[in-house]
């Protein structure tokens, strides 16, 4: 041994491990071994068109690209080269299903989404690796804007079944593996990753958004209430004014879904209790960012919000406490009026809801009476006149607190014109239930009866000539109720308005 022989040995080691860090890029790549070929099938992908992408899975390299993601070797792709490889899915993917909806044949990537492949797409989803990711350098594909990226990306190919003319068996498959995985939840959380404002959270929550509007059973919504979605949705900023357009409708349709099914029997069947929907809603303390929401500068945006409201009034009395305290109504009421079509239409319904169940809101309801009474002259809308229609039987329906306000604002003349004359059968139908709504209460009979008016008379003739059964219903019921005592209180009839609940524009 050579005098500072050992000290020379020991500096060989460390510059043999230096070099071996500096070769690994000291435990951060900036690049894996395939990222090229990654970028180079993207390019590909993105400026090839159909057949670009039908060669793809033809020579075998979506294959590849689907080992790669489902295995990710180490070394093999960064978090850049990652990206690329979910970006040649999501458009290998679409493209195909335009270029093979009407094939039979079985060689499309839409078809042969393997379960594994979607399993770990789901996979990635959960806390470990987008927490890790979160974590990792920036300016190598990491944090918040990385696992933007990533969940977009993810998101982007689970959805592909779901688009027109996507396969119905990997749509089923997609399904499957997300309930089972709990992945409402672990998508939940990686939102929470998420600035509201970023367009990043839109494809998370159109995705979340499609699961539970998709599945009619149920199973999705509920675990969305289990995992406290409709807090989450709040409490991610998702329901506040500064968040994009098209994420506060999402957000508004996720939620007004479950209000409606809220009470749906065979999901009753599926639930802790009775309104353990109901309770998720209000727990989740949405009623001032919704009032906010009822003035918002996007169309598209007022109505989902009438919708939700809507639909919170439409099974039950449960939320009108809360908002009589939140003072939701006024609002609503003017929406009643608002420009747009749609806005005026679910604005209608959700008016004529919160007065269904009892007469708690009449109070608050007066001033939509006269609102109401102008929409029965709607000149473009049918239905729009017989939601308005219904809409004024439902505030009298639960006593004659509003009667003297609806007599004078000219409802009874209004119904009657209706009744008799419109094009549209479903308002006539509804003006006649209305009436006799109104003909309960003594001083709405009094008012109804002045002999200027034949109200009786008119009737009579319109259905004795009619051919639709439930105008002659509707009118044997006036009838009956003419031939009992009038009511302070009225009896327990009711309509519901005539919009489709489920009906969305997206």
């Amino acid at each position: 041994r050579h005098e500072g022989g050992e000290e020379g040995f020991g500096g060989q080691r460390q510059a043999f491990q230096m070099s071996e860090l500096e070769g690994s890029s000291f435990g951060v790549p900036y690049n894996g071994v395939v990222d090229g070929y990654m970028g180079v099938l993207d390019a590909v992908a993105r400026e090839g068109g159909n057949g670009a992408a039908s060669k793809m899975v033809k020579s075998g390299a979506w294959d590849r690209v689907c080992q790669h993601v489902i295995k990710r070797p180490q070394g093999a792709l960064s978090c850049k080269g990652l990206n690329l490889a979910l970006s040649v899915l999501s458009i290998v993917a679409s493209r195909n299903i335009t270029s093979s909806s009407d094939s039979k044949s079985t060689d499309h990537p839409q078809r042969v989404f393997s379960d594994e492949l979607i399993k770990s797409l789901v996979d990635m989803c959960q806390g470990t690796y987008l927490d890790q990711l979160k974590l990792w350098p920036h300016d190598l594909g990491g944090g918040t804007e990385g696992v933007a990226k990533i969940l977009t990306r993810i998101v982007e190919v689970l959805q592909v079944p779901f688009n027109e003319g996507g396969s119905q068996l990997e749509r089923s498959k997609v399904m499957k593996a997300a309930y089972n995985q709990l992945f409402v939840r672990h998508l939940l959380a990686a939102m929470r990753s998420l600035p509201a404002t970023s367009s990043a959270v839109y494809a998370p929550l159109s995705f979340l958004c499609r699961l539970v509007l998709e599945d009619r059973r149920g199973f999705f919504a509920r675990q969305f209430a289990y995992h406290h979605g409709p807090h989450n949705l709040v409490n991610l900023g998702l329901l506040k004014p500064q968040a994009s357009s098209k994420v506060l409708v999402e957000a508004l349709i996720i939620l007004s879904h479950l209000a409606r099914i809220a009470r749906d029997p065979e999901l009753q069947k599926r639930l802790p209790k009775a309104n353990f929907l109901e309770e998720a809603l209000h727990t989740a303390n949405m009623y001032q960012p919704l009032k906010i929401l009822l003035t918002h500068r996007n169309a598209s945006v007022r109505a989902k919000a009438c919708n939700l409201v809507g639909n919170l009034c439409r099974n039950s009395p449960y939320f009108y406490p809360e908002i009589k305290k939140h003072n939701l109504l006024p609002a609503l009421i003017q929406c009643c009026a608002d420009s747009d079509s749609s806005v005026r239409t679910f604005a209608v319904v959700a008016t004529g809801n919160a007065g269904f169940h009892s007469s708690y809101l009449y109070a608050e309801l007066e001033p939509a009476v006269c609102v109401l009474e102008e929409r029965l002259h709607d000149a473009v809308s049918g239905k729009m006149r017989a939601n308005a229609a219904g809409a004024l039987g439902n505030l009298v329906r639960n006593g004659g607190q509003l009667m003297r306000t609806v007599v004078n604002a000219g409802v009874i003349d209004a119904l009657l014109q209706l009744a008799l004359n419109d094009k549209s059968l479903e308002a006539r139908r509804i003006s006649l239930f209305s009436l006799g709504n109104i003909l309960k209460s003594e001083l709405g009979r009094r008012a109804a009866l002045r002999p200027e008016l034949r109200l009786v008379t008119l009737l009579e003739a319109m259905a004795n000539s009619a051919t639709d059964n439930r105008i002659a219903r509707n009118f044997k019921r006036i009838q009956r109720i003419l031939r009992e005592p009038a009511q302070t209180q009225s009896a327990n009839d009711s309509i519901h308005c005539t919009i489709d609940p489920e009906k969305r524009d997206r």
